[in-house]
Protein backbone atom coordinates (compact mmCIF):
# COMPACT_ATOMS: atom_id res chain seq x y z
CA UNK A 1 0.00 0.00 0.00
CA UNK A 2 2.89 2.53 0.86
CA UNK A 3 4.55 1.64 -2.44
CA UNK A 4 1.28 2.34 -4.41
CA UNK A 5 0.69 5.40 -2.22
CA UNK A 6 4.05 6.79 -3.12
CA UNK A 7 3.55 6.05 -7.02
CA UNK A 8 0.42 8.22 -6.97
CA UNK A 9 1.88 11.00 -5.01
CA UNK A 10 5.10 11.26 -6.44
CA UNK A 11 6.87 10.93 -3.38
CA UNK A 12 10.49 9.69 -4.40
CA UNK A 13 11.94 9.20 -0.79
CA UNK A 14 8.45 7.39 0.21
CA UNK A 15 9.12 4.80 -2.65
CA UNK A 16 12.61 4.37 -1.30
CA UNK A 17 11.18 3.84 2.62
CA UNK A 18 8.51 1.65 1.32
CA UNK A 19 10.58 -0.34 -0.76
CA UNK A 20 13.47 -0.61 2.02
CA UNK A 21 10.58 -1.64 4.33
CA UNK A 22 9.45 -4.01 2.37
CA UNK A 23 13.21 -5.72 1.76
CA UNK A 24 13.39 -5.84 5.24
CA UNK A 25 10.45 -7.82 5.84
CA UNK A 26 11.22 -10.17 3.32
CA UNK A 27 14.94 -10.77 4.79
CA UNK A 28 16.62 -8.73 1.87
CA UNK A 29 18.24 -5.85 1.98
CA UNK A 30 18.41 -3.56 -1.25
CA UNK A 31 22.08 -4.22 -2.34
CA UNK A 32 20.61 -8.44 -1.79
CA UNK A 33 17.12 -7.93 -4.05
CA UNK A 34 19.35 -6.00 -6.57
CA UNK A 35 22.14 -9.32 -6.90
CA UNK A 36 18.80 -11.25 -6.94
CA UNK A 37 17.71 -9.55 -10.24
CA UNK A 38 20.90 -8.94 -11.49
CA UNK A 39 21.38 -12.96 -10.98
CA UNK A 40 18.38 -13.57 -12.64
CA UNK A 41 18.44 -11.46 -15.73
CA UNK A 42 22.16 -12.60 -16.44
CA UNK A 43 20.82 -15.93 -16.28
CA UNK A 44 18.20 -15.10 -19.05
CA UNK A 45 20.65 -13.89 -21.15
CA UNK A 46 22.60 -17.03 -20.67
CA UNK A 47 19.31 -19.05 -21.98
CA UNK A 48 19.01 -16.28 -24.86
CA UNK A 49 22.57 -16.99 -25.79
CA UNK A 50 22.10 -20.88 -26.03
CA UNK A 51 18.57 -20.83 -28.00
CA UNK A 52 20.90 -18.51 -31.06
CA UNK A 53 23.74 -20.91 -30.39
CA UNK A 54 21.40 -23.80 -31.86
CA UNK A 55 20.70 -21.97 -35.24
CA UNK A 56 25.34 -22.33 -36.05
CA UNK A 57 25.79 -24.76 -33.83
CA UNK A 58 27.10 -28.55 -34.67
CA UNK A 59 27.65 -31.30 -31.62
CA UNK A 60 28.72 -35.16 -30.97
CA UNK A 61 28.16 -37.20 -28.78
CA UNK A 62 31.87 -37.05 -27.83
CA UNK A 63 31.23 -33.34 -26.99
CA UNK A 64 28.01 -33.91 -25.33
CA UNK A 65 29.29 -36.84 -22.94
CA UNK A 66 32.45 -34.13 -21.95
CA UNK A 67 29.62 -31.71 -21.58
CA UNK A 68 27.70 -33.73 -19.00
CA UNK A 69 31.21 -34.81 -17.73
CA UNK A 70 32.25 -31.46 -16.38
CA UNK A 71 28.87 -30.31 -15.61
CA UNK A 72 28.93 -33.11 -13.30
CA UNK A 73 32.58 -32.76 -11.70
CA UNK A 74 31.01 -29.38 -11.06
CA UNK A 75 28.41 -30.53 -9.48
CA UNK A 76 30.25 -32.71 -7.10
CA UNK A 77 32.80 -29.68 -6.79
CA UNK A 78 30.21 -27.22 -5.37
CA UNK A 79 28.24 -29.39 -3.04
CA UNK A 80 30.39 -32.53 -2.46
CA UNK A 81 33.22 -30.61 -1.65
CA UNK A 82 31.35 -27.25 -0.17
CA UNK A 83 32.72 -24.58 -2.84
CA UNK A 84 28.75 -23.94 -3.80
CA UNK A 85 27.86 -20.04 -4.02
CA UNK A 86 27.03 -18.37 -0.99
CA UNK A 87 23.55 -19.39 -0.21
CA UNK A 88 21.15 -17.37 2.96
CA UNK A 89 20.40 -21.12 3.61
CA UNK A 90 21.96 -24.85 4.26
CA UNK A 91 21.52 -26.31 0.75
CA UNK A 92 20.55 -29.76 1.85
CA UNK A 93 19.64 -32.65 -0.43
CA UNK A 94 17.24 -30.50 -2.77
CA UNK A 95 19.66 -27.82 -3.95
CA UNK A 96 22.01 -30.96 -4.78
CA UNK A 97 19.94 -32.94 -6.24
CA UNK A 98 17.96 -30.24 -8.41
CA UNK A 99 21.46 -28.99 -9.48
CA UNK A 100 22.84 -32.54 -10.93
CA UNK A 101 19.10 -33.39 -12.51
CA UNK A 102 19.34 -30.17 -14.70
CA UNK A 103 22.97 -31.18 -15.99
CA UNK A 104 21.59 -34.10 -17.04
CA UNK A 105 18.30 -32.07 -18.29
CA UNK A 106 20.71 -29.31 -20.29
CA UNK A 107 22.84 -32.21 -22.23
CA UNK A 108 19.08 -33.62 -22.99
CA UNK A 109 18.02 -30.58 -24.41
CA UNK A 110 20.99 -30.11 -26.14
CA UNK A 111 21.44 -33.86 -27.56
CA UNK A 112 17.41 -32.51 -28.46
CA UNK A 113 18.24 -29.44 -30.27
CA UNK A 114 21.75 -29.41 -31.84
CA UNK A 115 22.19 -31.02 -35.14
CA UNK A 116 24.86 -33.43 -35.50
CA UNK A 117 28.32 -32.19 -36.91
CA UNK A 118 29.69 -34.81 -39.19
CA UNK A 119 32.38 -37.66 -37.91
CA UNK A 120 35.90 -37.33 -39.68
CA UNK A 121 35.48 -40.85 -40.25
CA UNK A 122 32.42 -39.93 -42.19
CA UNK A 123 33.44 -37.06 -44.12
CA UNK A 124 34.48 -38.67 -47.33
Amino acid sequence: MAVVCGFADGDRLGNAVAFDTAADAIGFDADALYAYWGIIGTHLLFVALAFAILHYGRTTREALGLSLGVLLLNDIVDYGVGFHPPLRYEPGLVVPAATVALSFVAVALAAWGFDRLASVDNAD
